[in-house]
């Protein structure tokens, strides 16, 4: 259901209903074929109320499948909400700055024990210099921390800075330059360690 009002306002909702077949061939740990239910439902509002100002934001919930279950578990539904929001200015010409942040939540349907809960946050810079030249940045930062109990998940974190410049006199013909920069919490001496001091390939 879309709504739309003046100043470039909107207004939706929805409704999804789904279903997933799974096999023992799929996942080991179970013993024959189940099929689980699934659905979800929310609502986004997005306004751009100025040429230099736009703002979204949305929430949804609802019943999904963990396809990250404990070891020697098969997948079960979970329920699920998810706040997200986005801001966008155009503080000069050519400069488009663009924000968005979402989390989502997963718990069990029963008891409401947390099952793991992710964090994204995005940034995006464009600066057009010229009808052929522009600029870009993007930062994002993602974390997953979950409830070991209750997943596979690892507790992980990434951070990715990423420049591009781009020079595109006419179609057919385009110049990249860039930079990507992934960082992780990888740490390779929090390992496990052997009698030897090597880390353990089982660990």
């Amino acid at each position: 259901y879309y709504i739309s009002f003046r100043r470039s306002t909107n207004v939706s909702a929805y409704f999804d209903l789904g279903q997933d077949r799974l096999r023992p061939i799929d996942y080991s740990a179970l013993s024959g074929n189940v099929e689980w239910h699934s659905h979800s439902e929310g609502v986004s509002v997005y306004s751009a109320p100025k040429p230099y100002l736009a703002m979204s934001g949305g929430y949804n919930q609802g019943t999904v499948v963990n396809y990250s279950p404990p070891a020697n578990e098969g997948p079960a539904p979970v329920n699920m909400v998810s706040p997200s929001m986005n801001l966008e200015l155009k503080p000069a010409t050519g400069l488009d700055l663009q924000t968005s942040y979402v989390y989502t939540h997963f718990t069990q349907p029963d008891s409401g024990e947390d099952i793991y809960e992710n964090h994204e946050l995005i940034s995006r810079w464009n600066y057009q210099l010229t009808k052929a030249a522009s600029f870009n940045l993007i930062g994002q930062y993602i974390s997953t921390l979950p409830h070991e109990e209750a997943t596979d998940l690892t507790n992980s974190k990434t951070l990715f800075a990423d420049a591009l410049f781009t020079y595109m006199p006419h179609p057919g013909t385009a110049l990249y330059v860039g930079y990507i920069g992934n960082f992780a919490n990888i740490d390779r001496s929090l390992c496990t360690r052997e009698e030897n001091d090597t880390c353990s390939p089982a660990d």
